[in-house]
Formats: C-alpha cells, sequence, structure tokens
C-alpha cells in the first residue's frame, strides 16, 4: 500500500482478505497484527527495526471483521520511509485456528514542503545583524539560510533575494545588497 506522509488520521489504506473453507461460524474470519516493523529514512532495508509487538500498533489499525487498514497516528517520511505490518486471520473454531502471519508492505509518500529561513533558535523569527556605522562598503554583515524542512540540509540551487523594505519604497535604494546564490548581506 502507499500513503502520503500528511495522510489524516484514518486514512484508508487498503484490505487483507482471507477464506475459510469451513461452515457456520468456524468460518468466520478476524483479522489481527501481530508486529510492526519500520525502516528508517534513508536506511537500507535490512536496517528496518521492530516497533511494536502486539496486537494493535499505535500506527496503524486492522479491522477485527473487515481486513481494513488505516492510520491512527501522523506519519513522516523522514522518520521512517517504510512499514512492513504483520498480519494473521483467525477462524471462528474454539479453539481458533490462525492462518500464517502475511506482512503488508505501506510505503510513505513524501510531501514536498518548500524551504524555510534557519534561524539562532526555535523562536526567532527574523534574522538580525549589527553593523558598526561606519563599516566600510562591501562588508559582510551576516548569511541568511534556507533549509528543506524534510532533511533539514540545505536547499541546493536556492536564491535569495530581498522583497519588501520597512525603512524605503524602492528596493533599489537599499544600502545592502544579498548574495543570490549564498545569502550573504
Amino acid at each position: 500500500f502507499h500513503v502520503l506522509e500528511d495522510a489524516q488520521l484514518d486514512t484508508v489504506l487498503g484490505q487483507v482478505i482471507a477464506r475459510d473453507g469451513d461452515v457456520g461460524p468456524f468460518a468466520d474470519v478476524n483479522y489481527a497484527s501481530l508486529r510492526l516493523f519500520a525502516r528508517p529514512f534513508g536506511k537500507p532495508t535490512s536496517h528496518a527495526v521492530l516497533l511494536e509487538e502486539e496486537a494493535s500498533t499505535s500506527v496503524f489499525v486492522v479491522n477485527e471483521t473487515t481486513g481494513v487498514i488505516t492510520t491512527v497516528a501522523s506519519l513522516n517520511r523522514e522518520v521512517y520511509s517504510q512499514y512492513w505490518l504483520e498480519v494473521e486471520a483467525r477462524d471462528g473454531g474454539v479453539p481458533s485456528l490462525n492462518s500464517l502471519p502475511i506482512n503488508v508492505t505501506i510505503l510513505v509518500d513524501n510531501v514536498d514542503e518548500g524551504p524555510v529561513f534557519l534561524f539562532g533558535s526555535p523562536t526567532d523569527v527574523n534574522y538580525t545583524f549589527s553593523l558598526q556605522e561606519r563599516a566600510a562598503i562591501n562588508t559582510l554583515v551576516g548569511n541568511v539560510m534556507a533549509v528543506d524542512q524534510d532533511t533539514f540540509e540545505t536547499v541546493p540551487g536556492a536564491v535569495y533575494r530581498i522583497t519588501e523594505s520597512l525603512s524605503t519604497d524602492s528596493l533599489e535604494d537599499l544600502p545592502f545588497v544579498l548574495g543570490q546564490s549564498n545569502g550573504e548581506l
């Protein structure tokens, strides 16, 4: 199954279906999740980790009677890009018989977010630079930097520009120049 990382809670991913050849209540099939594995973003499948080992997980749920699999938590592809949900079917017999578990693969698709500016602390929303009054022309005042929201790596090919000024009506009248490719002010 595929799911976008920004999927709403209770998003239906798909359904597992099992049949039992018995008749009557012995033919009733119920489903249960057994274990949940995940592959961390950027790691090979061999680095998969066991997240949960119980009848229901905190990420996905398998409806006991229909086999429909839904999300019950927010997903983030940059944390886990792939999941394997181990599911088994049980018949209505007493005692019940179980199927061999199947592994349901769930791929988390990326939702590309735009770049964000990297500030000194999470509470900062503006860059603040200080400059001596008689600083020489072409003195480096500071740097601004944009990062990818998904990876927090610098954005290759980012173009920096000043779009508004509070001190002048024309951007050409600013006493500063912003490096378009490096964010140097």
